[in-house]
């Protein structure tokens, strides 16, 4: 008997361990479609600008703890705002400058090629206060 309890617990527990949860998924195919823009569907304003000023102490960003900025059902950065350009790396604090100038500029839809300036200061995992300034044409998209 005692022979045979070894190896029924090591099956058990082999058994045990060795299944797993199913997952089923679908997934259904995105379509492939393209919206192509011309120069001529947008009416473009003069050089707008924006800003936004980012203070974390101990590496928390205190006055924007509960509050999010953004234009849209968005989650990343990237599809927050509509712009038209590189922006290479974005950070918050840019979305929260370009959040800024298409919020002092109502009825815009895009903008274009954002350039940023940046001012900071930092004393490492303590404080850090960022200033950035933003600026771009904006533009709106014409009814034909």
């Amino acid at each position: 008997m005692k022979n045979l309890l070894k190896p029924l617990c090591l099956i058990a527990f082999i058994s045990i361990f060795a299944t797993s949860c199913t997952t089923l998924s679908r997934q259904m195919k995105e379509a492939n479609y393209k919206v192509e823009f011309k120069k001529d569907d947008f009416t473009y304003s003069e050089l707008n600008t924006g800003s936004a000023i980012e203070t974390k102490i101990l590496g928390i960003d205190w006055q924007r703890l509960f509050k999010k900025e953004y234009f849209g059902p968005a989650q990343t950065l990237q599809n927050q705002i509509p712009f038209v350009g590189a922006v290479l790396d974005p950070s918050a604090v840019d979305g929260y400058a370009m959040y800024d100038l298409m919020a002092k500029n109502p009825g815009y839809d895009v903008i274009f090629f954002p350039t940023f300036e940046r001012k900071g200061f930092s004393i490492p995992n303590l404080y850090s206060k960022t200033e950035v300034k933003v600026t771009a044409k904006l533009g709106k998209l014409v009814n034909k």
